[in-house]
């Protein structure tokens, strides 16, 4: 079946807000969502360029390049399908709107109408988004290879969380407290997420996720297939992010270790120091101190050949006299 290609939906902000300068800003600083300007899909990658504006690459069958035009504030990549929040708290998506699944036509990348939002994250046949006070918005596929999942329909109610990670089947949120809460998909265990609070950062790949506590020690669950789920020791952890087979995180050192399936070289993370890192299905993009991209792994559609278009733009100067 083909996947249907849309124009590109924004779901307009009813209430005029500030400008947002990275997600995570917002509510007194309720939401604590990292800052992210790169993001993978299954076959292609999205980048915020120093303009602000989206540039994608890749494979573009099901319209997964064709992102807005204009400036963004961050940017997430599901399986066939990219959305992105604008300064003004509103958020925009483009590509497929199918799933595999009956209904098939699935909508996610159709935006709610009526918040103004401080993340949005895409998962693998659906979308999910915190508002500006914390309240979880999800749309899309409610159904995965083993029927109703729920992630849709079953995501908690009310506000008060802080950030939200989608993945293949299933999605997980930080609380408040710095609990876990998890919902969707359970088949390989994607919902026996570790107890207590204090935790500080989520990465959902498609049945495993990854999460940093508040000493930086690194825990994982859900399917362990070529050790996806068994993170490195060690304290410091600054970020973590999953892909379909393979996990990655930034030490405290800000080098990078990867870890799991290595079909595609997924582990073959280059040296240097890094602020930000993004999975795709089996590929990884990172940001490095000085602000550059790089990606590694499966390049089978052009997905870790980063444009110049979204390096930072160095300046030459000029003299005069």
């Amino acid at each position: 079946m083909r996947r249907l290609r849309i124009p590109v939906v924004v779901a307009m902000a009813i209430l005029a807000v500030a400008v947002l300068p990275v997600p995570g800003s917002l509510a007194g600083g309720a939401v604590t969502a990292p800052a992210t300007g790169i993001a993978g899909g299954k076959d292609f990658a999205c980048a915020l360029a120093p303009s602000g504006g989206i540039v994608c690459w890749g494979d573009d069958t099901d319209g997964q390049l064709d992102a807005p035009t204009g400036a963004f504030a961050a940017v997430t990549a599901g399986r066939y399908h990219g959305c992105a929040l604008t300064p003004d708290q509103a958020i925009a998506c483009w590509g497929s709107n199918l799933s595999p699944y009956a209904p098939y036509l699935t909508d996610q990348a159709v935006p709610p109408i009526g918040n103004t939002y401080a993340q949005v994250s895409a998962g693998g046949f659906f979308t999910c988004a915190l508002s500006d006070v914390g309240g979880i918005v999800c749309w899309g596929g409610d159904n995965g290879a083993e029927g109703s999942t729920g992630i849709v329909s079953g995501a908690p109610v009310g506000p008060g969380f802080t950030q939200i990670s989608a993945g293949g089947s299933h999605t997980c949120a930080l609380t408040a407290s710095g609990a876990i809460t998890c919902w969707g998909g359970d088949w390989a265990g994607q919902l026996g997420k570790p107890g207590g609070t204090g935790w500080t950062e989520l990465g959902a790949g498609r049945t495993h996720t990854c999460a940093i506590d508040g000493v930086g020690a690194l825990a994982c669950w859900g399917e362990n297939g070529d050790g996806r789920a068994t993170p490195p020791a060690g304290t410091g952890w600054q970020a973590v992010t999953a892909g379909y087979a393979h996990s990655c995180a930034i030490a405290a050192d800000a080098t990078i270790t990867c870890w799991g399936d290595d079909t595609y070289g997924q582990l073959d993370a280059p040296s240097g120091t890094f602020t930000e890192i993004a999975a795709g299905a089996n590929f990884t993009l990172a940001r490095r101190t000085d602000g550059t991209i790089v990606a590694w792994g499966d390049d089978a559609s052009g997905q870790t050949q980063v444009p110049d278009s979204v390096q930072p733009v160095e300046l030459t100067p000029s003299f005069t006299g």
